[in-house]
C-alpha cells in the first residue's frame, strides 16, 4: 500500500484495513489523506478479521483515515450497502453522525465529475445540517 501511494499517487485505496498494522503507513494515509473503501462483511468472510468487534475501522477513523463503506461483492458476500452500514453501526457502534460522515466521504473521493460531486456534497451537507448532523 505503501508503494501505491508513494510511487502511483494512489488516493484511494480499496479495502486497506491491514495498514493498522504498520504506524507508518497508517500516518502517511493519513497525511496525504488517502481514503480505504471498508468491506466488513468481505473482511468476515475472507477471514481477514473473524470477528468484527476486532475490526480496525474505528482505528483508521481516530488516525485520520477518510474511508467509506463497501460492498466488494454483494452477490458473493450477499450483502448490500444497507447492510454493510447497519453492521458498521451495530457491531462497531459507529454513531449516526460517523456513519453520515463515512457516507459524505463516499462523495468526496468518489469517481464523479467534480461539478458533480460537489453539488451532491452541498446538497447532502444541507440534509445532515437539517438533521442537526
Amino acid at each position: 500500500m505503501r508503494q501505491a501511494v508513494l510511487e502511483l499517487g494512489a488516493r484511494r485505496v480499496q479495502h486497506g484495513v491491514r495498514a493498522v498494522e504498520d504506524e507508518a503507513t497508517l500516518r502517511l494515509l493519513a497525511e496525504r489523506g488517502v481514503c480505504c473503501d471498508v468491506a466488513l462483511t468481505s473482511n468476515r468472510f475472507l477471514t481477514v478479521y473473524r470477528d468484527l468487534s476486532a475490526h480496525p475501522l474505528r482505528r483508521l477513523m481516530a488516525a485520520g483515515v477518510p474511508v467509506t463503506l463497501s460492498t466488494d461483492d454483494p452477490p458473493f458476500f450477499g450483502t448490500d450497502l444497507t447492510r454493510e452500514y447497519e453492521l458498521a453501526h451495530e457491531a462497531l457502534g459507529l454513531s449516526l453522525a460517523e456513519l453520515w460522515q463515512i457516507n459524505l466521504n463516499g462523495l468526496r473521493y468518489g469517481l464523479a465529475e467534480t461539478g458533480v460531486r460537489r453539488r451532491l456534497m452541498r446538497e447532502f451537507e444541507a440534509a445532515g445540517a437539517a438533521l442537526g448532523l
